[in-house]
Protein backbone atom coordinates (compact mmCIF):
# COMPACT_ATOMS: atom_id res chain seq x y z
CA UNK A 1 0.00 0.00 0.00
CA UNK A 2 1.45 3.27 -1.18
CA UNK A 3 1.14 4.90 2.57
CA UNK A 4 3.65 7.84 1.84
CA UNK A 5 1.60 9.12 -1.39
CA UNK A 6 -1.52 8.70 1.08
CA UNK A 7 0.09 11.02 3.20
CA UNK A 8 1.23 13.49 0.83
CA UNK A 9 -2.39 13.70 -0.31
CA UNK A 10 -3.96 13.93 2.88
CA UNK A 11 -1.58 16.48 4.36
CA UNK A 12 -1.39 18.55 1.32
CA UNK A 13 -5.09 18.49 -0.23
CA UNK A 14 -7.41 21.16 0.25
CA UNK A 15 -9.78 18.44 1.52
CA UNK A 16 -11.68 19.30 4.92
CA UNK A 17 -9.82 17.61 8.08
CA UNK A 18 -13.50 15.48 8.52
CA UNK A 19 -13.31 13.72 4.96
CA UNK A 20 -9.80 13.32 5.53
CA UNK A 21 -10.62 11.41 8.32
CA UNK A 22 -13.38 9.42 7.32
CA UNK A 23 -11.15 8.41 4.01
CA UNK A 24 -8.45 7.68 7.07
CA UNK A 25 -11.10 4.97 9.10
CA UNK A 26 -12.87 3.87 5.58
CA UNK A 27 -9.34 2.35 4.67
CA UNK A 28 -8.34 1.12 8.44
CA UNK A 29 -12.47 -0.79 8.25
CA UNK A 30 -11.42 -2.06 5.45
CA UNK A 31 -11.14 -5.46 5.20
CA UNK A 32 -10.62 -5.87 1.89
CA UNK A 33 -7.21 -4.57 -0.11
CA UNK A 34 -8.70 -3.82 -3.57
CA UNK A 35 -11.10 -0.88 -1.87
CA UNK A 36 -8.43 0.11 0.03
CA UNK A 37 -6.69 0.53 -3.33
CA UNK A 38 -9.89 2.42 -4.48
CA UNK A 39 -10.32 4.63 -1.65
CA UNK A 40 -6.25 6.01 -2.35
CA UNK A 41 -7.21 6.18 -6.24
CA UNK A 42 -10.17 8.15 -5.44
CA UNK A 43 -8.05 10.52 -3.48
CA UNK A 44 -5.32 10.86 -5.56
CA UNK A 45 -8.02 11.56 -8.68
CA UNK A 46 -9.26 14.49 -6.68
CA UNK A 47 -5.59 15.81 -5.73
CA UNK A 48 -4.76 15.57 -9.49
CA UNK A 49 -7.92 17.24 -10.28
CA UNK A 50 -7.63 19.91 -7.81
CA UNK A 51 -3.97 20.64 -8.64
CA UNK A 52 -5.12 21.12 -12.43
CA UNK A 53 -7.70 23.47 -11.18
CA UNK A 54 -5.30 25.48 -9.23
CA UNK A 55 -2.83 25.69 -12.44
CA UNK A 56 -5.65 27.07 -14.19
CA UNK A 57 -6.50 29.53 -11.94
CA UNK A 58 -2.70 30.58 -11.47
CA UNK A 59 -2.56 30.84 -15.11
CA UNK A 60 -5.63 33.13 -15.53
CA UNK A 61 -4.65 35.31 -12.77
CA UNK A 62 -1.43 35.80 -14.24
CA UNK A 63 -2.89 36.66 -17.98
CA UNK A 64 -4.89 39.29 -15.90
CA UNK A 65 -2.28 40.73 -13.99
CA UNK A 66 -0.18 40.80 -17.19
CA UNK A 67 -3.26 42.86 -19.36
CA UNK A 68 -3.30 45.07 -16.05
CA UNK A 69 0.58 46.06 -16.06
CA UNK A 70 0.17 46.52 -19.41
CA UNK A 71 -2.35 48.87 -19.36
CA UNK A 72 -1.18 50.77 -16.59
CA UNK A 73 2.27 50.94 -18.79
CA UNK A 74 0.93 52.04 -21.77
CA UNK A 75 -1.52 55.05 -19.95
CA UNK A 76 1.57 55.87 -18.14
CA UNK A 77 3.71 56.36 -21.39
CA UNK A 78 0.55 58.20 -22.58
CA UNK A 79 0.49 60.71 -19.65
CA UNK A 80 4.10 60.94 -20.33
CA UNK A 81 3.65 61.56 -23.86
CA UNK A 82 0.77 63.97 -23.26
CA UNK A 83 3.13 65.38 -20.53
CA UNK A 84 6.02 65.95 -23.12
CA UNK A 85 2.99 67.13 -25.31
CA UNK A 86 2.39 69.55 -23.65
CA UNK A 87 5.38 70.91 -22.61
CA UNK A 88 6.39 71.61 -26.35
CA UNK A 89 3.42 73.04 -26.72
CA UNK A 90 4.08 75.72 -24.01
CA UNK A 91 7.32 76.02 -25.07
CA UNK A 92 6.14 76.76 -28.73
CA UNK A 93 3.78 79.46 -27.68
CA UNK A 94 6.74 81.02 -25.93
CA UNK A 95 8.57 81.26 -29.24
CA UNK A 96 5.77 82.18 -30.52
CA UNK A 97 4.97 85.06 -28.62
CA UNK A 98 8.49 86.55 -28.60
CA UNK A 99 8.59 86.29 -31.61
CA UNK A 100 5.44 88.06 -31.96
CA UNK A 101 7.11 90.80 -29.75
CA UNK A 102 10.49 90.91 -31.57
CA UNK A 103 7.75 92.06 -34.80
CA UNK A 104 5.76 94.76 -32.41
CA UNK A 105 8.86 95.87 -31.18
CA UNK A 106 10.67 96.42 -34.74
CA UNK A 107 11.36 99.77 -36.04
CA UNK A 108 10.12 99.68 -39.42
Amino acid sequence: MPWKRLEEILTSSALDRETKLAAIDLIAMSPDESLVEEVIQLLNDWKESDDQAQDVFKTGLEKIVAKYQEKEKRAEEKGGNDTLEIVDDIESQAKIKAIKEKISNLNI
